[in-house]
């Protein structure tokens, strides 16, 4: 279980960082350094809490990160990608990619 929860935080570091090979390259140093430092972990519980970390950080890199590129403007862009949504969830989802149109001076109000 926890080499499965190892690959699948390198594979959302991948997807996260994907062309920006120094914070790929950080990511990975620093995931190795943490799974190595509870290598030994014998207690049955503090392994099922590192499990379910392991679990809550694959799905906040997944979810709630985004990576800002610098433009030719010297300005930071992101790519927003609309979030997968449970269909049993009774929660709206949290992001809305459609635009908003405001004149000047306007407050920007959501249905």
């Amino acid at each position: 279980a926890a080499l499965g929860g190892y690959r699948r935080l390198l594979r959302a570091s991948r997807d996260l960082f994907a062309g920006d090979a120094p914070a790929l390259a950080a990511s990975r140093v620093e995931l190795r350094a943490q799974f190595e430092a509870r290598r030994h972990e014998t207690d049955p519980d503090a392994i099922a809490s590192h499990l379910r970390d392991v679990t809550e950080v694959e799905d906040m890199m997944r979810e709630n990160l985004v990576q800002g590129r610098l433009n030719q403007r010297g300005n930071y862009e992101v790519e927003l990608r609309p979030m997968k949504t449970d269909p049993n969830s009774s929660c709206p989802p949290k992001f809305d990619p459609a635009p908003v149109d405001m004149a000047e001076g306007e407050k920007a109000e959501r249905a």
